[in-house]
């Protein structure tokens, strides 16, 4: 795992503060557009909100999580500690134990996935499997749920696991697929995406899909078609040779009621 800094230039904040023109400048917390909405020592946030040039840098020097998907040299990672103070504890609801199951803290109901139809190895399958995922989907042929234990917010520690039926819950109550995601498309494909990493804020999920695993659980009808339609673009083991499919989704949840 690999922690990436999202930085913010301070020297670009500073460029754009000052008072703004045309009108009255907005006080802490009014609506603005521009920086220049915003009074003195203020800037314009992405939600729209003008806030003090300290917490606004401070909002962009948060530590994320980011799963690097390429070859692993065993060079030691970078470690920074985030702020984690407002975040839910991650309470251990899938580590292997006896049942009754402790439930997870959070449970959201996936209805829709979406691949992404450009820059990933499942490009060439989203023409295909998109529209098979929606009628699935919509007609209740799929079944997917998000289980969350800690707080699934930015910045904050979270474990993750995706369970479409009790079958999915071992007997020693650890999940199934919580490092990977299973991902069925009716009549087609039936796999799972590996080393899965899912953004809190976009629903972005990004991970791997072993094409050579997948042609070989398929009906020998549907390898011709398949084979073509995925594509290995990720070296992992770094011999040079592209070995895994990058899969990026997009993953669409129900509301928290």
């Amino acid at each position: 795992m690999t922690r990436v800094r999202a930085s913010f230039s301070a020297a670009t904040l500073v460029a754009v503060l000052g008072l703004g023109l045309g009108g009255c400048p907005e006080d802490a917390g009014g609506t603005c557009r521009l920086d220049s909405d915003c009074a003195a020592g203020l800037v314009c946030d992405l939600d729209r909100v003008c806030r003090a040039y300290e917490a606004v840098k401070a909002s962009f020097d948060v530590v994320q999580d980011v799963e690097v998907v390429g070859c692993d040299t065993g060079a030691p990672a970078d470690t920074v500690a985030a702020d984690t103070s407002g975040c839910a504890a991650i309470a251990g609801v899938f580590e292997a134990g006896a049942a009754p199951c402790p439930a997870a803290g959070t449970v959201r109901e996936v209805t829709g996935l979406v691949i992404q139809d450009h820059d990933n190895g499942l490009a060439d399958l989203a023409s295909v499997a998109n529209q098979v995922l929606a009628n699935g989907f919509g007609a209740g042929d799929i079944t997917l749920a998000l289980h969350v234990d800690g707080s699934f917010e930015f910045g904050c520690p979270h474990v993750l696991a995706w369970v479409r039926s009790a079958d999915d819950v071992n007997a020693d109550c650890t999940p199934v697929f919580s490092g990977t995601m299973p991902l069925d498309i009716p009549n087609l494909v039936s796999t799972e995406v590996q080393r899965a990493t899912l953004d809190p804020e976009t629903l972005v999920l990004r991970g791997l899909v072993d094409k050579q695993a997948l042609l070989l659980a398929l009906d020998e009808a549907l390898r011709g078609v398949t084979d073509q339609l995925v594509t290995e673009d990720t070296d992992t083991d770094c011999d040079g040779d592209p070995d895994m499919a990058s899969a990026i989704i997009q993953v669409q949840l129900a509301p928290l009621e």
